[in-house]
Formats: structure tokens, C-alpha cells, sequence
């Protein structure tokens, strides 16, 4: 078999030792990111493969999504602790931290959450109002004088199983009323 070339659909169309990349069983070239990656290959799962474009070239759509518009592979989360050192969960998936002070973040007045854990990420900052209002599913916390979203709802798993539409404003969406 040698100088011959295997063709492959899947990773299963390969000898024990080679992965699939781009029609062609190959040995798998080591990864931490894409740049380590050659030509318009990316870092999925620590190994150099081609883009992905559906959740299920990244393993377990569970635990993982395709994001299309890069091709690599982003660990799906409900908190800030289910993501890597430096990331953040954003709407649901794994985002890079973005900032390491307030004043990294746009426009000014916004601040940094996160930073002192390693995953900041700026935040709209929301201030009470003359008589300590808040938008819907905030409340107005005293001693900083903002608005903070509402115990209890910080995520979709906290909405009602009848609801299955994501959150809005921190504050789960109304149940349908009954019939």
C-alpha cells in the first residue's frame, strides 16, 4: 500500500492510525489552535482537520457546535465554568475572554465582568432609575446602583420545560396562559 493514496468519506474509512481530511486518509497532524494548522485546515479537537460544517463533524452535538462562519468547533456551556481558562459562555457556547479591564470595553461606562476569573467579557451596564427602576427581570441593587438581572433566571434551563424559547433580558419568557 505504500505511495497509494486512500480515498475516505469519514475518519472510519481509515486505517487505525490516519484521520480523514479532505477526501484523503492522512496521519493526523497536533494542535492547540488553527494557527498551528497548515494551509485551510483548523484545530478541532486537537488535531488539524478540515473546517467543520455541521455540529455532528465536531463529536457530540451535546457538548459541541460547528460555528460556520470559522468552521472550528465551540464547546457548547450554561455557565462560565463549563468553558476553558480565557472563555467565557456566551449565549449558550464558548467565546474567548475579550477583556481584562473596564476600560477595554466600548462604549465607556460599560464594564468587564469576569475579569478576576481570567473570562471577561464587557457588559452593558445598566443604571436605576430616580426611584430604583429597573428594566423587566432586573432589579436595582443599592449599593452599586445598577440594574442586575433577577435571581433565579440566568439561564434557559431556569424557564419553564413549556417554554423552550430562550430567555430574554434575564428574565424568562411568560407562561402560555391556560386554556
Amino acid at each position: 500500500m505504500r505511495g497509494e493514496e486512500l480515498r475516505c468519506g469519514d475518519d472510519g474509512d481509515c486505517p487505525d492510525t490516519l484521520i480523514c481530511v479532505f477526501g484523503m486518509c492522512q496521519a493526523p497532524t497536533p494542535c492547540t489552535e488553527s494557527v498551528d494548522c497548515p494551509g485551510d485546515l483548523v484545530c478541532i479537537q486537537d488535531v488539524c482537520r478540515a473546517p467543520c460544517t455541521q455540529d455532528a463533524d465536531c463529536g457530540s452535538p451535546l457538548v459541541w457546535a460547528c460555528d460556520q462562519a470559522s468552521g472550528e468547533c465551540v464547546q457548547r456551556c450554561l455557565n462560565d465554568n463549563m468553558c476553558p481558562d480565557g472563555q467565557y459562555c456566551d449565549a449558550g457556547l464558548c467565546a474567548d475572554a475579550e477583556c481584562t479591564t473596564d476600560a477595554e470595553c466600548n462604549p465607556p461606562g460599560n464594564i468587564c465582568e469576569g475579569a478576576d476569573q481570567g473570562r471577561g467579557h464587557c457588559v452593558d451596564v445598566v443604571l436605576c432609575g430616580p426611584n430604583d427602576e429597573c428594566p423587566v427581570g432586573f432589579t436595582c441593587d443599592a449599593t452599586t446602583g445598577r440594574c442586575e438581572p433577577l435571581p433565579g433566571c440566568r439561564t434557559d434551563r431556569d424557564c419553564d420545560a413549556r417554554t423552550p424559547t430562550a430567555r430574554t433580558a434575564s428574565a424568562c419568557p411568560p407562561r402560555p396562559a391556560p386554556r
